[in-house]
């Protein structure tokens, strides 16, 4: 059977859980930030600023490695200072962590949160990953259309979901299943690191 067709069911947490839930969290956030490392440092923008930092530590330090390197390097590590908080370092809500797992099997294969917006016709669908072993395989598709019914069955209007940069099967997944892009991502070096995706419920 197809990984895609294999039976999936998506529950609550359960406390025992919890270890391989913040893994799962934990390496989903690397894969983002490194990818959004990437697409931050490749924009126009940021290459732009690079050659002209480089250009002045090359006059200054006498050292073309060092001017080259050294601007990479501090770039990177604003970025990382930037997605410190990931959702891996705040605490797991005691309540609304769904996770997705194979009938018979104790991995959790997804995860994902329903937490509620200072609007209350809002709802944000947070902390969604998918372990690495268990990707395009239909699980955050599953995780997706389960919580967009209990969000429907809470009363709320609209479901919103924040997604970085530099991920475009994330961003598939949501157009295809009828998010839109909200006006304004979040920008640094003028280009976008955030998008945010609502969907009318």
């Amino acid at each position: 059977m197809p990984a895609s067709a294999a039976p999936l069911t998506i529950r609550p947490m359960r406390p025992d859980e919890a270890p391989a839930v913040l893994q799962l969290l934990q390496d989903a956030f690397q894969d983002a930030e490194t990818r959004l490392i990437l697409h931050v440092l490749t924009r126009p923008p940021a290459l732009l600023l690079l050659a002209v930092a480089s250009s002045a530590l090359r006059l200054l330090l006498g050292s073309l490695p060092a001017a080259l390197l050294l601007p990479l390097a501090l770039s990177g590590a604003l970025l990382k200072a930037a997605a410190w908080r990931g959702p891996h370092r705040r605490p797991l809500p005691a309540a609304g962590l769904w996770v997705a797992v194979a009938p018979g099997e104790a991995a959790v294969r997804g995860c994902a949160a329903l937490e509620p917006r200072a609007s209350e016709e809002e709802a944000e669908l947070s902390r969604l990953a998918v372990g690495r072993r268990h990707r395009r395989a239909g699980v955050a598709r599953r995780l997706l259309a389960f919580l967009e019914g209990r969000a429907r069955a809470q009363g709320y209007e609209r479901l919103v979901l924040r997604v970085p940069a530099g991920a475009p099967a994330a961003r598939a997944l949501l157009e295809g299943a009828g998010y839109r892009r909200r006006s304004g991502p979040r920008a640094w070096l003028g280009c976008a690191v955030l998008h945010e995706f609502s969907k009318e419920l």
